[in-house]
């Protein structure tokens, strides 16, 4: 099993969270215990995925759980780097089309609006 590991930084005014490894049913629940303890609803998120490896259903359901709560809080989720072969479920589910994605981390710091 790859290693999962994320981290936080405060850059520009916004919070990035760098994901490397396997976002699935197992990794997903430290993550999501992270975000719920350390975001508040209304930040502004960019989530790096460019280290990401594979992303499972569940690991989805992470990101739509934060992408929601930061909508209904005034904040709002970038996702920066995903790549098609790593983050698949995200254009399978259509969700690629819904989520805010740029190519990579200069460039989600450059929406900050």
């Amino acid at each position: 099993m790859p290693d999962f590991s994320f981290s936080f930084a405060e850059t520009e005014g916004q919070t990035v969270i760098a994901v490397h490894g396997d976002l699935d049913s197992v990794s997903h629940v430290a993550l999501d215990d992270a975000l719920e303890e350390s975001v508040a609803d209304d930040a502004r998120v960019i989530m790096d995925l460019a280290g990401l490896t594979f992303l499972d259903s569940r690991g989805l359901g992470t990101l739509v759980a934060l992408w929601r709560r930061l909508e209904r809080g005034g904040g709002a989720l970038v996702l920066a780097g995903a790549r098609y072969n790593a983050a698949r479920a995200l254009w399978v589910t259509g969700l690629a089309d819904r989520f805010t994605m740029v190519d990579d981390l200069p460039a989600a710091l450059a929406l900050q609006g």
